[in-house]
């Protein structure tokens, strides 16, 4: 069953100046991780950082469907999100339930993305099902 969906469209023009951004700063929105890998190669970081941000955007939104509210803070959404590689390069978002305080008595949840990004917008969408 699908609990919510959501979608994000960014401009990357709106990231160029990230890779400059103090790290401390980064780490509000983005795991170290994350951050390391969007300034591993300097002329893809305005994309690698948009595309994270639109993300937990689309995160947000489709958590917001799902608990029929926005009662989360998207600073807070934005921690509780991690975007890595898996084996065969896909996306894949690790959610710490416990730190948005949705417990697990919801059954099996699964969060589906797709992303695509240019020279010019990143887009991100997600699904959150319950199995």
């Amino acid at each position: 069953m699908i609990l919510g969906t959501g979608i994000d469209l960014v401009s990357v023009e709106r990231f160029s100046s990230w890779a400059s951004i103090p790290m401390l700063q980064l780490k509000k929105i983005f795991s170290e991780e994350e951050i390391n890998y969007c300034l591993k190669v300097p002329r893809l970081s305005a994309q690698r950082f948009a595309v994270r941000f639109a993300v937990r955007e689309a995160f947000f939104k489709a958590l917001s469907v799902w608990q029929k509210t926005v009662r989360h803070p998207l600073l807070k959404v934005c921690k509780s999100v991690k975007l890595v590689h898996s084996e065969n390069q896909a996306p894949v978002m690790h959610i710490n339930w416990t730190m948005l305080g949705v417990e697990k008595n919801h059954g099996s949840l699964v969060v589906h993305c797709s992303l695509t990004h240019t020279a010019d917008s990143a887009l991100a969408m997600v699904i959150i099902e319950k199995l």
